[in-house]
């Protein structure tokens, strides 16, 4: 399935597709700078690493964290700063 393609033809203008960390990394700038709705295909290959094995007494904080939580300290790092900044024509 070519996701990018399915996205280009639910009508997001941008589309970026990457297969190489160094190429995603070169072009990070301008992918969060860009007007969205933004699509962001990253192909990944199968890592090695087996699941998480965790005891009970072992904490699992990225497990407690809300959806929305998750996405605001996502964004945070991703554009740096407490409120990742603000998009052009947004409001405070």
């Amino acid at each position: 399935v070519d996701l990018a393609a399915m996205a280009a033809a639910a009508g997001f203008e941008r589309v970026f597709r990457f297969d190489e960390a160094a190429v995603y990394e070169q072009a990070l700038p301008d992918v969060l700078s860009a007007e969205g709705p933004v699509f962001v295909l990253l192909v990944m290959e199968e890592g090695t690493e087996g699941p998480i094995s965790r005891t009970p007494d072992e904490a699992s904080a990225y497990l407690q964290v809300s959806l929305a939580e998750s996405a605001r300290r996502l964004r945070s790092a991703l554009i740096g700063g407490p409120q990742g900044g603000q998009r052009r024509g947004s409001t405070p």
